[in-house]
């Protein structure tokens, strides 16, 4: 019995890391983001998208990290744009 809820354990978080959220349950999730910020990243190969039919698909995971590569790129943006305005 406990080797049956063990293995059932197991498969229930392989689905939630395997489950796919539409673009409205995305920007409900995360409300910085938009419909333009999502299909640019997904026009720019930022992000990582699973069509089916004509609806997009989303890990958690690749959105997550599509925020943090964001983040990280627009923090480096800024730190040269300093930099490079005191040398001139």
């Amino acid at each position: 019995m406990i080797k049956e809820y063990e293995t059932g354990a197991t498969t229930e978080n392989d689905t939630k890391e395997n489950e796919l959220y539409s673009i409205n349950q995305v920007i409900d999730m995360y409300p910085l983001l938009s419909k333009h910020i999502i299909t640019n990243g997904i026009n720019d190969g930022n992000l990582k998208v699973t069509w089916i039919g004509n609806k997009r698909y989303f890990k958690l995971e690749d959105i997550e990290e599509f925020i943090k590569n964001k983040q990280d790129k627009s923090s480096n943006m800024i730190s040269t744009t300093i930099a490079s305005w005191r040398n001139k």
